[in-house]
């Protein structure tokens, strides 16, 4: 579906644009920002905001396509969505192409916050080790540890770097999977099986 964008129109970021149609900014009752707005400013400021960039650099090189840059075909979209409007849930365009860095209506779902979260990179809290592994300076070893129910769960420690990573590979993939299981039913089908079926690498 097409829709037209305001000949007289601010650009939002520089790239957004209202458009003409049925969705609007603020709710009129009450003048409070929409859901569909919140998501799509976010969306933007992620993408194109260097003060954003300069906080969560992992948002460095992302987009929009050329059909969410329309406020208009970006609400339509998310109200067809299973998880808009949810509380706590998020838009995530990782799960289903991961390392993907354009927000598309082929990458972008609506997922609960205990999955987008599962991705979340800590480069800065490791330094130069593994996703997943740190150096213990005092055991002269390397720690590896995961996040499980927003606690850090500890996987012992290793003599190298490769072996502390397999340990924290097999159990984050295996927690993937048991969160995947318990959402099965209020996700949608090709998120779960990209749970199902994810990979953690050592470069990640």
């Amino acid at each position: 579906m097409k829709y037209k964008s305001k000949k007289i129109s601010k650009l939002v970021r520089g790239v957004g644009v209202l458009g003409e149609g049925k969705y609007q900014r603020l709710y009129q009752s009450f003048g409070k920002v929409t859901k569909e707005y919140k998501h799509w400013a976010d969306m933007l400021k992620r993408c194109y905001s260097e003060k954003e960039q300069e906080r969560y650099p992992r948002y460095r090189g992302c987009t929009l396509s050329e059909n969410f840059k329309n406020f208009q075909y970006f609400a339509e979209w998310c109200n067809g969505q299973i998880g808009f409007g949810n509380m706590g849930w998020q838009l995530d365009k990782d799960v289903l192409a991961k390392g993907n860095k354009i927000y598309s209506e082929q990458t972008c779902s609506f997922l609960p916050r205990e999955i987008n979260t599962l991705f979340t990179s800590r480069a800065k809290l490791r330094g130069s080790c593994p996703i997943g592994v740190s150096f213990h300076e005092s055991a002269r070893k390397y720690q590896a540890n995961f996040r499980e129910n927003g606690q850090l769960r500890y996987l012992g420690l290793h003599q190298t770097q490769e072996e502390a990573f397999s340990v924290y590979k097999e159990a984050k993939e295996n927690y993937v999977k048991q969160v995947a299981l318990r959402y099965k039913d209020l996700i949608r089908e090709d998120v779960y099986l990209a749970l199902l079926n994810w990979t953690v690498d050592i470069d990640d």
